[in-house]
């Protein structure tokens, strides 16, 4: 019998390139010279357990018949060990009573199968959170190498919670009644480590502290925790490179780095080693292969001027630019090759230009849309098969598809058509949730029992048709139902009407209207982002005074008819429907009662409102809004209608945060009797907390009424400030609460609570 446990190891791979020609000798002196080939009678196992004999057999792949073949034999032993299932594997070579007819047994020792892993010495970090991603499963295949994963999967997960002196020892401590190992895990998390101090060794023409403030890993402070990151330092070498090459230093380099832990074990010093180099400075700048554009129209372009330290990041976006010049006017096929030329510490720059072809789209392409009709997407696009590729134009697409407020994300790609200057343009939209409904009970001292309904469907029929149907009940009780057709005979001409039987019960008069309205609205194609809207409002008007009301309410009481005419002029350029970041939006209102228009009830009614949002840092933005408005008689102010005066607080169009809802009137008048005039100063500074789900704010609102325009006086408005979030449920819409202090009240400033539906800045 002969061993081939000595003459088929498993030689590590940096030696088998010596020992080879060595084993091939060691194989020929096993046949005598000139012997013939043996066969193969029987392949045999032994020292399986787990894993069937014929199985060994089929990953072996050397069957009874076949040659002796050392090559084979050898492939056979490494197939079975990639199935990484043994720790052993040795083949012997046995004779048989038949000359030249050999048998080979393989000889394996399997893995063991892993039972339960137990965890000891974890205090900081969760348990849950340790073997949450953990390779370490019942029923795996036990190895030295899953054990060194697990090992390094843990360490690396205290490295980032700042233990950085973390250690992971393993040991198997019992085995169970399957032949299971249970495994054991010994955690010594050390003391979590502070970063103390940060070196910028090297650095000479530019200040350490300002590469120190480009850094994310920073010193433990009262504002900061200190924790070391190793992705973040990582990443700060970059930021390093960064700030030195848009400060001119095009060579410059981090050279290395350092992590030193002081002798308590606990502070770090960090040290960055960098070569700054020389520093450069912006030569000439030109272009060859220009033709579209002048080369004096392609400097508007540039971002850096000669004579200026040259400026990576202003380099990068001069390419940009010279791109967005020419996908502007459809040259999305050019191409720009920027050539940067060193004169000593000058650098001289030509942007050499392939404009190629402008591209013409072929197909404009709607996807992601189920509910919402294709011609209803298709109707907001300023683009169209046959124009030139604009991408003004499909950014503007965008912001009209957004504007709907169907959808919750709009997607746009294009993809060359093969052979031709053309291209396909797809929208890919995802819908939003524009259906909304609630419901509720409750009990007031003032109202008594109440309840409502409320059934709200944004594109109903998938034309972007708007329904409504609001029902409460009890004291206070509304039945109003309202439809609107965006788009009248496939033109941008808006038609509504609304029903409504609405009683109210406000501090010192109950109002009941009966009556509807016709709506009429058509964009303007004359001026960008604008509309027109006309209604007409037919109502029965009924004031029953408290008797605690004031003589000016008690005046007002009784049934009157409203006859009224409204006509409104709005400019929207925001971004977005809901919660904009940038773009404007002005209003301008004229509504008139009685005189030609019937009835017995006669006023006039002017508003102004003009609404500004500005992008900010990381995700905030800034809302600043101003409304003023003025109400007065046809022939006496005695005419204007108890309802139809301003009194401000609260929410609302009306709102005024920090003080009671509509408490502010003017000085010297009842409590319950409002101004012919108002003005509303507000600002918010607002950043999402979940993505379009949930925003935070921070808010200042200053207003007060007046009992004639002429009267108004902007340094007597009342202030408010506070907090606030803004919530966009599902089936319920906008939702939000506000804490404001209200800084001018009568009583002294305090604190006031605010509830609102519906977005009101």
């Amino acid at each position: 019998m002969i061993d081939l446990r000595r003459t088929i190891p498993i030689i590590p791979k940096g030696r088998r390139i010596v020992l080879l020609p060595l084993l091939l000798m060691a194989f020929s002196a096993l046949a005598p010279a000139g012997a013939a080939a043996e066969s193969i009678r029987a392949v045999l196992v032994e020292g399986e357990k787990r894993i069937a004999a014929l199985s060994v057999q089929k990953t072996f792949a050397v069957e009874p018949g076949d040659p002796f073949d050392l090559e084979a034999i050898r492939t056979g032993i490494r197939n079975l060990y990639a199935t990484r299932q043994y720790s052993s594997v040795t083949v012997r070579r046995e004779p048989t009573p038949v000359e030249g007819v050999v048998d080979l047994v393989i000889a394996v020792k399997e893995r063991p199968l892993l039972g339960s892993v137990t965890l000891t010495g974890e205090e900081n970090l969760d348990r849950e959170k340790l073997l949450e991603d953990t390779i370490l499963k019942s029923g795996l295949v036990l190895s030295e190498r899953s054990l060194f994963r697990e090992k390094k999967r843990i360490i690396d997960l205290y490295r980032d919670e700042g233990f950085r002196n973390a250690t992971v020892d393993y040991e198997i401590v019992s085995t169970d009644s399957l032949g299971r190992r249970n495994v054991r895990l010994t955690i010594d998390e050390g003391k979590k480590v502070k970063v103390k101090r940060v070196v910028v060794a090297g650095a000479k023409e530019i200040d350490e502290k300002k590469i120190r403030k480009e850094m994310k890993t920073k010193p433990d402070s009262w504002i900061r925790s200190g924790d070391f990151k190793e992705e973040e330092f990582e990443e700060d070498k970059d930021r390093i490179r960064r700030f030195y090459w848009k400060n001119g230093f095009l060579d410059a380099r981090v050279d290395s780095t350092s992590v030193r832990s002081a002798p308590n074990g606990r502070d770090l010093t960090v040290t960055v080693y960098v070569t700054e180099g020389p520093r450069y400075y912006t030569g000439k700048v030109e272009f060859d292969g220009n033709n579209v554009f002048s080369t004096e129209k392609l400097r508007e372009a540039v971002r850096l001027e000669p004579g200026d330290v040259f400026n990576q990041e202003r380099y990068e976006e001069t390419i940009g630019n010279l791109y967005a010049v020419y996908s502007e006017e459809g040259y999305i096929f050019t191409n720009i090759v920027p050539d940067r030329k060193k004169n000593g510490r000058i650098i001289d720059i030509a942007f050499h230009i392939n404009e190629g072809n402008p591209a013409v789209i072929r197909r404009v392409n709607i996807t992601g849309n189920e509910r919402t009709k294709e011609r209803t997407i298709r109707r907001e696009l300023v683009i169209a098969p046959g124009d030139l590729f604009r991408r003004s134009r499909i950014i503007r697409s965008q912001r009209e598809l957004q504007q709907l407020g169907f959808f919750q994300d709009i997607r746009f790609d294009y993809r060359p058509v093969k052979g031709s200057d053309k291209i396909d343009i797809t929208f890919d939209v995802t819908e939003r949730q524009t259906g909304e409904a609630s419901m509720g009970a409750g009990f007031s001292s003032l109202n008594g029992a109440t309840g409502f309904l409320r059934l709200s469907k944004v594109n109903l029929l998938g034309g972007g048709e708007r329904a409504n149907l609001m029902w409460e009940f009890g004291n206070f009780q509304q039945v109003e139902i309202s439809y609107t057709e965006p788009w009248l005979f496939d033109t941008p001409t808006s038609a509504g009407f609304d029903i409504a039987v609405i009683r109210r019960n406000w501090d010192s008069y109950d109002e009941t209207r009966r009556g509807g309205g016709l709506r009429l609205g058509r964009r303007l194609p004359w001026l960008d982002y604008s509309r027109a809207d006309a209604q007409y409002r037919l109502e029965e008007r009924k004031i029953e005074a408290d008797p605690d009301a004031s003589r000016s309410v008690q005046d007002a009481a009784g049934t009157r008819t409203l006859s009224s005419a409204r006509l409104s002029f709005t400019r929207n350029s925001t971004d977005r429907l809901f919660h904009p970041t940038s773009g404007t939006v002005a209003t301008v209102s004229g509504e008139w009662a009685g005189g030609i228009m019937g009835g017995t009830t006669e006023y006039q009614q002017y508003e102004l409102e003009n609404r500004w949002y500005f992008p900010s840092f990381w995700k905030f933005f800034l809302g600043l809004r101003s409304r003023i408005g003025v109400v007065d008689g046809l022939k006496s102010t005695a005419t204007v209608p108890v309802y139809k005066r301003y009194r401000l607080g609260g929410t609302g169009i009306w709102g005024l945060r920090g003080y009671g809802t509509r408490d502010v009137v003017p000085e010297g008048n009842d409590f319950d009797f409002g101004g012919r005039a108002m003005m509303i100063l507000s600002a918010e500074y607002k950043f999402p907390i979940a993505e379009n789900q949930i925003f935070g704010l921070f808010f200042f609102d200053a207003g007060n009424t007046w009992n004639s325009f002429q009267d108004i006086r902007p340094n007597e408005l009342k202030r408010g400030a506070g907090f606030g979030i803004r919530f966009s449920i599902p089936m319920l819409g906008q939702m939000g609460f506000d804490f404001a202090y209200g800084l001018d009240r009568e009583t002294g400033p305090a604190w006031e609570p605010h509830f609102q539906l519906g977005s009101q800045f």
